[in-house]
């Protein structure tokens, strides 16, 4: 995203900002179509989905798979906080995550069986750009290539049932990973596990694989309590 792109997008976030706790909507309002929204606010629909991230990621409305978004705060007195989010959702993730590494670790297996030097490329040019909007605090951007991360895995694996499965736990797993890559150390948790999961890709190391994975995930588990518990500290 070019400079001009990046202040278009800005604009229309503050918009967006703008319009959610003027008093345009209340908690429960359902934000208009992609169509329209990029009609009031003269943008395309690439910049505009941008934006929404950037609120959404702010706690201001959260999209529904198949619905549309929707607005869950009109200021930051009555957005949920990240601490909060996690705390009130710890349960789900941790069940969710047990299925969820059983899964990665199948995933695993299979990439390191069958991947071709070409695999290996073009993981590598995406944990590349993962570290890079590590640097830059885009945690858009994180959230977005740590789905592009696994997805490549789970294509690697060259497992059809796997891929589809990847794709549903990918879709369920959009706003844990938009709420956690805001917390600046759970990138960095990310990060040295996947550079371990490369490295056995590369070695073809199928054990090594299955310990980066697991650990992994066990990591992930380990900064959804952290966080949570914020919340309990505070009471």
């Amino acid at each position: 995203m070019n400079k001009k792109e990046k202040s278009t997008k800005d604009m229309v976030v503050n918009d967006l900002i703008k319009s959610i706790t003027s008093g345009e909507y209340s908690i429960g309002d359902k934000l208009p179509t992609e169509g329209k929204l990029c009609e009031q606010f003269n943008v395309g629909r690439s910049t505009l989905r941008e934006a929404i991230s950037v609120v959404r990621a702010l706690g201001y409305i959260e999209t529904r798979h198949g619905s549309g978004s929707y607005i869950v705060a009109t200021s930051v007195e009555t957005r949920e906080t990240v601490e909060q989010w996690f705390a009130l959702r710890q349960s789900q993730l941790n069940d969710f995550f047990e299925v969820r590494c059983n899964i990665e670790v199948m995933n695993i297996r299979y990439a390191i069986m069958r991947r071709s030097e070409e695999d290996i490329e073009q993981i590598k040019a995406i944990h590349n750009s993962f570290e890079n909007a590590i640097m830059r605090g885009d945690e858009v951007k994180m959230a977005m290539l740590d789905e592009r991360f696994h997805t490549e895995l789970a294509r690697m694996s060259g497992n059809s049932l796997l891929i589809e499965i990847n794709r549903i736990i990918a879709n369920a797993l959009k706003p844990y990973r938009r709420k956690s890559f805001t917390v600046e150390e759970n990138a960095v948790h990310a990060l040295f596990p996947h550079k371990n999961i490369i490295t056995a890709l590369e070695n073809q190391d199928v054990s090594a694989g299955v310990k980066a994975m697991q650990e992994h995930i066990d990591t992930s588990l380990f900064d959804i309590a952290s966080v949570a518990n914020k919340v309990n500290k505070e009471e």
